[in-house]
Formats: structure tokens, C-alpha cells, sequence
């Protein structure tokens, strides 16, 4: 991860690791930060290493999240065209754009083995996970992550 201790990257690195750890259904989490030029650069993840350390504007589904500034949920990605395929064994994949009225910061993205991992209630609570970043993010500035929206463990 390479971030320095009681950094932002740090508590982020902290937080998506949380998630995956308590949450069986999911296979990886991460948060790809925003460029000027509207490509997204993966940040702190946990799970699988990925091929994809920077997305082009609007490719694949974290691409067209950040383009639409809307979560997109793809509950089987064999059918999505245009799939970047960064670990192989996803089949499912829900991405929450980081953002305020201003500004995209980057999104979120958490991908499954399973096919249709994230119906519910997961897709709401990863959304208030997605808006407390993003309430902190311009800043840089985060408080302790117990009072950070919990995702449902499976």
C-alpha cells in the first residue's frame, strides 16, 4: 500500500480492508481516484492485485460511473459490454461514484465471485460509505472510521 501511517490513504487502505475482511460476499474493494483529465488511478484496495491501476474516461464500469456520476450495479459483468476484466473471477460488480454537488472525487468499486452479490440493502449502505468519503475527501480529513456506515456482513 505504501501509505504513510495516520495518513488519508492509510485510514481509506484501513476502511476497504474492514469491508472486505467482515463482508464473505465480497471479493475485492477499492477506491480509484479522479485525474483532470477524467481517468480514474486506482488508490487503496484490498484484495487481488489488478492489472488495472488507471482507467480511461468513461471505460468500463468505473469509467462510466464516474462519466454519469451515478452507481452503476452489474450483477453478472459477462454481459456487460465493454468489461474491463481486472480479476478474473468476478462476476458481479456494484461502483458508487465519491462525490459532492461540486465535484467527482474518484469512485468506489467492489466486485464478487458470485453472480448477483449485491442485492438489497448492500447497495444503499455502500452508497453512505461512498457520500462519508466524500464529505472528507477535499479535505483529506477523516475521523475515526467507527463512525463510517457499516456494510451488512454476510
Amino acid at each position: 500500500m505504501g501509505a504513510e501511517e495516520g495518513s488519508f490513504d492509510q485510514t481509506v487502505y484501513r476502511l476497504v480492508s474492514q469491508l472486505l475482511e467482515h463482508n464473505a460476499r465480497f471479493g475485492w474493494i477499492g477506491l480509484y481516484e479522479a485525474r483532470f483529465d477524467g481517468s480514474l488511478h486506482l488508490g487503496p484496495f484490498a484484495g487481488k492485485p489488478t492489472d488495472h491501476v488507471f482507467v480511461p474516461a468513461g471505460r468500463g464500469i468505473c469509467g462510466q460511473a464516474m462519466r454519469s456520476q451515478q452507481t452503476i450495479y452489474v450483477p453478472d459483468v459477462r454481459g456487460f459490454d465493454g468489461y474491463l476484466a481486472g480479476i478474473p473471477e468476478t462476476r458481479s460488480e456494484l461502483v458508487v461514484p465519491v462525490m459532492n454537488p461540486e465535484q467527482v472525487f474518484g469512485v468506489l468499486d467492489l466486485q464478487s465471485v458470485e453472480v448477483d452479490a449485491f442485492e438489497g440493502p448492500v447497495r444503499a449502505q455502500f452508497e453512505e460509505v461512498a457520500q462519508w468519503l466524500a464529505d472528507r475527501f477535499e479535505a483529506r480529513d477523516l475521523e475515526p472510521l467507527d463512525r463510517c456506515p457499516r456494510l451488512l456482513s454476510a
